[in-house]
């Protein structure tokens, strides 16, 4: 599938810097290699992971947080409403 671009540059090996210029020679490497090479910068690179795996977990400790104050509010509620029919006066 490569340009045939010999007849334009003169020599096959200058066809080929060409084609791997252009980015033809990026097929031999296949669709996964393809992907990486062009994502490579991108996508792939760590330089923002530690802020990404601070996010996640300062999320998680938040709502960890969130539904304990929850089970606190509401089995206190519970246990009030317990206390008031167990010290109700009985006439």
């Amino acid at each position: 599938m490569s340009k045939d671009t010999s007849s334009r540059d003169g020599t096959k090996a200058e066809a080929r810097q060409e084609n791997e210029r252009i980015g033809y020679g990026s097929m031999r490497l296949g669709v996964r290699g393809m992907i990486h090479r062009r994502l490579s910068p991108f996508f792939l690179s760590s330089s923002g992971q530690a802020v990404v795996e601070y996010a996640v977990a300062a999320s998680i400790l938040t709502a960890t947080v969130l539904i304990l104050a929850i089970f606190l509010y509401t089995f206190r509620e519970y246990g009030n409403r317990v206390l008031d029919l167990v010290s109700a006066d009985y006439p």
